[in-house]
């Protein structure tokens, strides 16, 4: 055995009881080493009562044993193993003849690894013979080794916006058919089946074109199955592909629907072994895998994704932007006060028509006070008409404290879709919610023509031009240029206006990564409650209610903060129930919202009477149900962050990749995402 390292409990001295945790380096002829090889030499040779069944899990065709009164599948090379075994332990079925033969290396897996470790084994050794063959010295044939296996090395690819494409099960079965193409008929096995199709290979090597009709004859199936004809289906091939000495061959049921009787002998072949055999997963893991990795690169997003449409006379407009955890420095720069944003740099029509023709442009926006706000002024490459006025405009941009100088890119434009049945599941909690809202988001996606990427470039910009931070926006000659604020187009360096765009359709704000955070439905319902505080009691009304909190709206402003406790009187719904007493339900701030009125959302807390308020919540909205709107925003904002999440990496600009962390705690490429269409 080779040396491992093990921990196990060992008496301090021989007379001992007491017992320690230590860990040993365990070799073949230590004491410890000679106990675990005896204990496994021991294990090896106890009775195995276990059966076998090979089928697809070896190349060759499995028959039927019945040995030691157990119905055994085993291809040729199993049985002599499993005779092999009976000879060496005296007619003995040990546990070591068991593995010997679902661990062989006759089986797929361990022809797969095999295989996998000689294709290792080819690039390694092709990357020492790369540089002695580039004709480099003993000195740098190292370095340079390493660079060439670092260039073979390929990761996985992700396809962004895979979804699934099969309609019905693959059961992994493997049986002997007979395959007639023209006047030839070819012998092979099956690797999985289904009722429109099969997988087939062949041993040797062949040609086979997409569209080419052949014949399938099932013969092991037949057998069994005197009653029902599965000679000559008729088939049409979809893919075949050369692996060394075998030929993989995908096919297709030639007719629109397969013969009733073969379909039903089909699932009912998939039920009676789908527990037995495996499943062909594959479509369900890359739709997950695809899903996964999707969420994981639009969540950590560093640049600005937003969504052009087009009205009915073609004008395009900015539906939406997308904010995620990733940007917040770059969203940042677009907040003109708490809680909006001011995007009408990437709203305005021309800049849109401009990006859908030439996919990309510069644009350079610095904030200052306009009126009683900060507005964003902002410039793009193409509206100035030189390349001095292009210099002079973005060194006055960098002049001032606050500035940002982007790319701005397109994305494919017509844009790809994402698939009904993926979206059928992204949205599958709003349809429980409101249908409308589905039809109303669907008809949102159609109207977009193609998606934008905002990509911070600022630093870059400072290092190229050299950026003076000392120097004063008067030292800049600025006549004659011009920016935009909103809507408006200025002339500096006075900001006289000299035009104005038509008005700019303010876009939805998307927030990437958010999930539903309510753990029940809330009802719209107004009722006069009062809240207790310190000053006094506020007057107010819900704006939606649940059986464990309450949103309430108030005309004035109150000093509250998330995390305190407030009692609220339920004063109209105290007339419902007056033998229960609503006077000081005790609730806890969770969020607050400010500005010319108040609204507060509430959770109720714990107390003594906390099962009798839940019990008159649920009497109250299942009696009211019919006629109460269920707050739907929570799960709305979920949905469009799911379907815009996949429509941004269905159509991504870049090439996203993801970085792991590996054994030795450095980082390695893990995967390549590339969208599924392409």
């Amino acid at each position: 055995m080779a040396e491992v390292t093990i921990k196990h409990y060992r008496s301090a001295s021989a007379h001992s009881s007491h017992k320690e945790l230590i860990t040993e380096q365990v070799t073949q002829d230590s004491e410890t080493g000679r106990f675990l090889r005896k204990m496994e030499d021991k294990r090896l040779l106890r009775v195995c009562f276990e059966t076998i069944d090979m089928r697809g899990k070896v190349p060759g065709e499995c028959r039927k044993y019945v040995l030691n009164n157990r119905v055994f599948f085993l291809d040729d090379t199993s049985y002599a193993i499993y005779q092999q075994g009976l000879k060496a332990c005296n007619g003995v079925f040990t546990v070591a003849t068991y593995e010997a033969i679902v661990n062989g290396r006759h089986t797929n897996r361990a022809i797969r690894d095999a295989q996998s470790a000689k294709e290792l084994a080819q690039r390694r050794q092709h990357a020492q013979a790369s540089p002695q063959q580039a004709g480099l010295g003993d000195s740098s044939s190292a370095g340079s080794g390493r660079n060439s296996a670092s260039a073979l090395f390929q990761p996985e690819v992700v396809p962004f916006g895979y979804f699934k494409k099969r309609s019905e099960d693959r059961l992994q079965y493997v049986t002997a058919v007979d395959l007639r193409a023209g006047d030839t008929v070819y012998s092979g096995t099956t690797r999985d089946i289904s009722v429109n199709g099969l997988q087939v290979v062949l041993k040797g090597i062949y040609a086979f074109e997409p569209g080419t009709e052949i014949t399938v004859s099932f013969l092991s199936l037949q057998e069994q199955n005197d009653g029902l004809d599965l000679q000559n289906i008729r088939y049409l091939v979809v893919s075949s592909e050369q692996r060394d000495a075998e030929h993989q061959l995908r096919v297709r049921i030639a007719a629109e629907e397969p013969p009733q009787e073969f379909a039903t002998f089909v699932l009912d072949l998939i039920d009676r072994y789908k527990r037995k055999y495996k499943l062909d997963v594959d479509d369900d893991f890359w739709s997950v895998c695809s899903w996964l990795y999707e969420r994981i690169y639009t969540e950590s997003l560093m640049q600005l994704s937003f969504f052009v449409s087009q009205d009915e006379a073609d004008k395009p407009y900015t539906q939406a932007v997308a904010i995620t955890d990733g940007n917040q420095p770059l969203a940042q720069f677009f907040r003109n006060d708490i809680d909006n944003y001011d995007f009408s740099p990437l709203c305005l029509a021309p800049r849109l028509l401009h990006l859908r023709e030439s996919r990309e442009f510069l644009l350079m926006m610095y904030r200052e006070k306009s009126g009683n706000e900060y507005r964003i002024h902002s410039a793009a490459d193409f509206e100035l008409k030189d390349e001095k006025a292009l210099k002079a405009f973005l060194r006055f941009t960098l002049a001032h404290d606050e500035h940002c100088v982007v790319k701005v890119l397109a994305s494919n434009d017509p844009l790809r879709d994402i698939s009904p049945r993926k979206f059928e599941m992204l949205t599958g909690r709003l349809m429980e919610k409101s249908a409308d809202e589905v039809k109303y988001l669907r008809e949102r996606l159609d109207e977009i023509v193609f998606t934008g990427m905002v990509v911070d470039i600022t630093e870059q910009v400072k290092s190229a031009v050299g950026a003076q931070p000392d120097l004063e926006m008067q030292q800049i000659d600025v006549r004659n240029l011009h920016c935009w604020i909103g809507n408006s187009r200025r002339q500096l360096p006075l900001y006289q206006e000299i035009s104005r765009a038509e008005h700019v359709v303010i876009p939805e704000l998307v927030r990437f990564g958010y999930v539903e955070r309510r753990r029940e439905d809330r009802y719209l319902a107004e009722t006069s409650v009062e809240i207790a505080l310190p000053g006094g009691r506020v007057k107010g009304r819900t704006r939606d209610i649940s059986k464990r909190g309450l949103a309430i709206k108030t005309e004035q402003k109150i000093q509250v903060a998330e995390g305190d406790e407030v009692k609220v009187a339920l004063v109209s719904l105290q007339a419902k129930r007056p033998s229960l007493d609503l006077s000081s339900v005790p609730y806890r701030v969770v969020k607050v919202e400010a500005g010319t009125s108040t609204v507060i959302m509430l959770e109720r807390m714990r107390n003594k009477l906390e099962y009798e308020v839940d019990d008159f919540f649920v009497e109250l909205i299942t009696k009211n149900r019919h006629k109460l709107a269920v707050d739907i925003n929570d799960t709305r904002g979920a949905s469009l962050s799911r379907v815009y999440e996949a429509m941004i990496s269905e159509n991504a600009v870049n090439i996203p990749f993801f970085i792991a962390r590996g054994e030795e705690g450095g980082g390695c490429l893990q995967k390549v995402a590339v969208p599924e269409s392409e």
